[in-house]
């Protein structure tokens, strides 16, 4: 697919897409499971971001958009891996390694939105892409029980 002039677009590294193709399969197995891993199996071929001036979208399972514009704080949480098995051998493949780096947005309205930028090609550059969009520093976000944990700010 050519890109627009200003877009760019980030495809599922092929890891990522293997893992999908093997979760569906596994789904495929049940019969109560079967249309999930269908699922899995569109979603792997349809999975990227295009990032524009104005807009981030994430092609997954499902569409997120985030505005640039309604961006208050960007973060990157990394999460690491710690299951083994086939699950664990999954999720390393998925993002790429031990850890999950996933991108979080807070925005003006108080939402928090996420992805997991790792499993893309190139995701370092998408970081520094959306960096240079939306002008504002990285903040180390970590995982807390229920939501994600934003570090304090400074009342200013």
């Amino acid at each position: 697919m050519a890109e627009a002039p200003g877009v760019i677009e980030f495809r599922m590294h092929s890891g990522a897409r293997w893992a999908y193709y093997i979760g569906g399969g596994l789904l495929l197995v049940a019969v109560l499971t079967a249309p999930v891993g269908l699922w899995f199996f569109w979603g792997a071929r349809r999975v990227r971001v295009v990032i524009d001036d104005s807009e981030i979208r994430v092609y997954a399972l499902t569409t997120t958009v985030i505005r640039f514009a309604e961006v208050k704080r960007l973060g990157i949480c990394r999460v690491p891996i710690y299951a083994s098995g086939l699950g664990g051998t999954l999720a390393r493949q998925k993002v790429g390694g031990n850890t999950s780096v996933n991108l979080c947005v807070f925005t003006e309205r108080g939402k928090t939105r996420q992805f997991v930028a790792s499993m893309f090609e190139r995701y370092e550059v998408l970081l520094a892409q959306v960096k240079r969009i939306v002008g504002l520093p990285y903040e180390e976000v970590t995982m807390g029980t229920l939501a994600l944990q934003w570090p304090a700010t400074d009342p200013a």
